[in-house]
């Protein structure tokens, strides 16, 4: 069931798909009309300036991710298939595995789906350490995309924001036009 007008449905956290926070935007307001009618204009107005941050961080970088629109990447979960479906890329399951307990032989395995697929990016989590990304992709030969689920708590990190952590994934996914 979508509760979203113009969300793409799938597995995943739609929550990273920028146009699920559009939607919201325009549905939220109409919750919170309920609970405060007396800050109705307040709503739509704070409503308005959300979608026009988004829209204009996404009018800067969308252009640039259209370029890799039906690249295949590989997934290990289907955490960031909505992302991905979103701008035209193609979630390719190579497992249903943690990054974490990956053995070599596992690698060796996640290889030959990448090249059976013709795969030859991974998308992971951003909180996977960097000794880890390093080393899955000396072993498959695969690059690494990281994507951020939910940003970080310091406001320090960049990425401590909704807005910061859309910001990050887009530029993250122009990776795949660029190298």
């Amino acid at each position: 069931m979508n509760l979203l007008p113009g969300v793409t449905e799938g597995s995943g956290a739609t929550w990273l798909d920028p146009d699920a926070a559009i939607a919201l935007a325009d549905e939220l307001p109409k919750l919170l009309y309920s609970r405060r009618p007396d800050h109705q204009q307040q709503f739509s107005d704070a409503a308005e300036r959300w979608k026009k941050s988004l829209a204009e961080m996404r009018s800067e970088i969308e252009p640039t991710i259209a370029a890799a629109a039906g690249k295949s990447v590989g997934t290990l979960s289907p955490i960031f298939d909505a992302l991905l479906l979103r701008y035209g890329l193609a979630p390719v399951r190579l497992a249903d595995a943690d990054l974490h307990q990956l053995s070599d032989q596992d690698l060796f395995r996640l290889k030959q789906a990448a090249a059976a697929q013709s795969v030859q990016w991974l998308v992971v989590d951003a909180s996977i350490p960097d000794s880890l990304v390093q080393w899955v992709a000396t072993k498959t030969g695969l690059k690494v995309l990281r994507l951020e689920t939910a940003g970080s708590s310091a406001p320090s990190s960049g990425i401590s924001t909704y807005l910061e952590v859309c910001r990050y994934n887009l530029q993250q996914l122009c990776r795949l036009t660029t190298e």
